[in-house]
């Protein structure tokens, strides 16, 4: 079609975007959690806050509100192949026994150990598992082991998107499938959250606490457009069919999908290209050879060959997160605990990553821009690689 039509529209867009932008309130960006570099934590952040609420005796003193208003939600979240389980919830969420954040299970075996997210336990000890994905990957039977905790206990499985876990997390065991329960923070989180707030008016702090945590996580699900500029942008579309004509072009032809494609073949060469940081630095690298860049669990790890450990990038759950850490050059190798806590002891509290000597989540990766990440992707990896080996290089 005539890119003219695109062209405008884009041009439309852009326009409301800016008028938005400049209506904003002073104030209207601030977040807690961003500012404190807490938005991507699974542990410290996302478990934590949910754990604390899901708590009777937690510190917002509402009591079995908030859990009560979870199970209810568990029980009314139906899948096209999951609905017998729903009904097959016994926990009494009031009688509850303990809500505990990162429970032990003991030394990892292929069928047992690790450790949950969150377990909640009744006084009848019947329990709900949750495990908590933000951007890390599935371990190897990890829902396998903790389906043997309680083999009758739903496995609350709380993704971005409410994608189910891998045949690599369930292991063997079958079964599994009957208990597992897929939720969303991107919908059934925010639901519960704001029908949770509209019962606690009374308390501000919370309250408000709440709606920033609510936006963190349309922030971190791509929602972070008001409705009343979503519904303008909208109305201007369908006000032309040049217009519609133009988003079904785009939509049709996968244009953005082809842009961000192209942006990060360009970002490869960059990095770990012949003439990329590698050589600019020295490095040896590896990466998978079977998958494009960038694409879900696409990774590359940096090393001189003298070292034991080294620099690794992952890009977890979809390519716009990266998890970057240290850990062993050849899988093989054992790990010295005067080497784990020489590492420990330099760099700062890692998330939850089994396997990892240290890792964390490559929070300057997710700021960039699109545009800035094809201009500026190159310097970006290359201080992060050398902050580390200034930091651990001596240790590697």
């Amino acid at each position: 079609m005539d890119t003219t039509a695109i062209e405008k529209l884009l041009n439309e867009v852009i326009n409301i975007t800016k008028k938005y932008q400049k209506d904003a309130k002073p104030g209207d960006n601030f977040n807690v959690f961003k500012i404190l570099n807490l938005s991507s934590n699974e542990a410290r952040t996302h478990s934590a806050f949910i754990a604390e609420l899901l708590n009777p005796d937690g510190t917002h003193g509402k009591g079995n509100l908030f859990l009560i208003e979870f199970v209810n939600m568990l029980k009314e979240k139906h899948t096209n192949s999951h609905d017998h389980i729903i009904s097959e919830i016994k926990f009494n969420p009031e009688n509850i026994k303990e809500v505990k954040r990162e429970y032990w299970l003991g030394n990892k075996t292929e069928s047992e150990g690790g450790y949950i997210d969150i377990l909640l336990t009744d006084e009848n000890n019947q329990h709900i598992i949750i495990e908590n994905k933000i951007y890390a990957g599935d371990q190897e039977n990890q829902l396998l082991r903790y389906h043997h905790l309680d083999t009758k206990a739903p496995i609350v499985y709380l993704t971005l998107d409410g994608k189910i876990p891998s045949e690599n997390s369930i292991g063997t065991e079958k079964s599994i499938k009957d208990r597992l329960i897929c939720i969303s923070y991107e919908s059934e989180i925010i639901n519960w959250l704001e029908k949770c707030n509209g019962q606690i008016k009374d308390l501000p702090v919370i309250t408000e606490t709440i709606k920033q945590y609510i936006h963190l996580i349309k922030y971190l699900t791509n929602q972070t457009m008001e409705k009343d500029e979503i519904k303008e942008i909208v109305n201007s579309i369908i006000g032309s069919s040049d217009q519609i004509e133009a988003v079904k072009a785009l939509s049709d032809n996968e244009i953005w999908d082809e842009v961000r494609k192209k942006i990060m073949l360009d970002l490869s060469s960059e990095i770990i290209g012949d003439d990329g940081i590698i050589k600019e630095l020295g490095l040896k690298v590896e990466y998978r050879k079977d998958i494009d860049f960038g694409i879900k669990t696409y990774e590359f790890w940096f090393y001189k060959e003298n070292w034991k450990y080294c620099i690794h990038f992952y890009f977890a759950a979809n390519f716009e997160e990266i998890i970057y850490g240290i850990n062993v050059k050849n899988n093989k190798d054992k790990i010295l605990v005067s080497e784990l806590k020489k590492f420990k002891g330099i760099l700062d509290e890692s998330p939850n990553n089994d396997g990892w000597i240290w890792s964390d989540y490559f929070e300057e990766y997710r700021k960039i821009s699109w545009f800035n990440l094809r201009t500026k992707g190159r310097n970006l990896f290359r201080a992060k690689v050398n902050e580390l080996i200034e930091k651990v290089g001596d240790i590697m």
